[in-house]
């Protein structure tokens, strides 16, 4: 059975709402991060980057997390240290990131 349209729209702008908070928290957060790490303040968050110490432990990617709990993506956030695009790419050994 189809879910009713008011309960659709309702979920979606639930995960709007979301999305938008949680967005907002996690690039001032990734900001804090990088700057506790290296003393410099990037005022572009999207020059910044998670990135997961190890691999295997990574459940999903954190831009795709912003739906979901806090607490969930604190959980996956603890696992990643902040890095600057360049920094990323040269540890990755890549001239640019893949999309996919």
């Amino acid at each position: 059975m189809k879910t009713p349209k008011h309960i659709r729209r309702r979920e979606a702008e639930r995960k709007a709402r979301k999305r938008k908070e949680n967005r907002k928290r996690l690039c001032l957060l990734k900001q804090w991060r990088y700057f506790c790490r290296t003393g410099r303040w990037e005022w572009d968050p999207s020059r910044l980057h998670w990135h997961h110490r190890d691999p295997t432990q990574k459940t999903r990617k954190v831009c795709h997390l912003v739906t979901r709990s806090w607490s969930r993506i604190e959980e996956e956030i603890m696992k990643c240290d902040v890095l600057d695009i360049n920094e990323h790419l040269a540890l990755h050994g890549l001239r640019a990131l893949r999309t996919h």
